[in-house]
């Protein structure tokens, strides 16, 4: 499966060290510009961001699993119930793999 992010690199000299961070992303379904869509937009990451890059640092942020372009990939939600759906379309059940108590496993 596919995370998707920003990766934002501000104008600099080629050779330059520049300090960076990492963004992530609250609680609850937050993607990578700090959103919870559609009731939510206030876009914190994307704008704390920009205000990094005016001062020379990198930043990278990323959607969590289930948010944003990253989706649920091949575990999307089959009918609303909690039966992923493999990638060929058809559903299957999961035990529940180690630590978890859902009843569906960590991907592999």
């Amino acid at each position: 499966m596919a995370t998707y992010g920003s990766l934002h690199i501000p104008a600099h000299h080629r050779g330059r060290k520049m300090p960076a961070v990492l963004l992530l992303p609250g609680s609850g379904p937050t993607d990578r510009n700090g959103d919870q869509p559609p009731a939510l937009t206030p876009h914190t990451l994307a704008k704390l961001a920009d205000a990094l890059a005016r001062d020379g640092i990198v930043s990278l942020r990323f959607d969590k699993y289930g948010t944003g372009r990253t989706g649920l990939g091949a575990r999307a939600w089959h009918g609303g119930s909690a039966t992923p759906v493999d990638p060929r379309g058809s559903a299957r059940p999961e035990r529940a793999g180690p630590g978890r108590r859902d009843g569906l496993s960590t991907p592999r």
